[in-house]
């Protein structure tokens, strides 16, 4: 990765990324990703688990998922493997991926899954609050 930013080699745009997006995206964030990038350096710092630690002790969160939860995969992501992410929440979810709360849905895509897969994101998440919708039970979509 390193290697790679400093070459300062530009690569062609996702073909989801229209002229008006681009435009937008550089008026956000210039060329400051600071921002956005915190939240992985809070991950590989380990910020804020003793608080995290401190609610699972004290009860104010759970160690597992116990409503239904829809886990939207990307099959080409580099960034979050979709093994990995089904692995991780078979371990978060009460009932794992033999459970019935946990819906996984795999989408030919990379990393920025509802971007390149608009239409069958959506009706992936559709699909999950509509088989639900009449029972009011909790939900949780990551």
């Amino acid at each position: 990765m390193s290697s790679f930013i400093q070459s300062d080699k530009l690569v062609p745009l996702a073909p989801y990324v229209s002229a008006e997006s681009k435009l937008h995206h550089h008026a956000v964030f210039g060329n400051d990703y600071s921002a956005p990038c915190t939240w992985y350096k809070r991950g590989i710092a380990n910020l804020g688990i003793d608080a995290e630690l401190a609610a699972l002790d004290e009860g104010i969160i759970k160690d597992k998922l116990s409503v239904k939860t829809l886990l939207i995969t990307g099959s080409n992501d580099r960034v979050c493997l979709s093994d990995k992410a089904k692995e991780s929440m078979n371990a978060f979810v009460k009932g794992g991926l033999k459970g019935e709360l946990l819906k996984v849905v795999d989408l030919d895509a990379g990393h920025w899954i509802n971007l390149e897969r608009a239409k069958e994101t959506n009706a992936a998440l559709l699909e999950f609050f509509e088989s639900d919708r009449m029972s009011g039970a909790g939900r949780s979509v990551l």
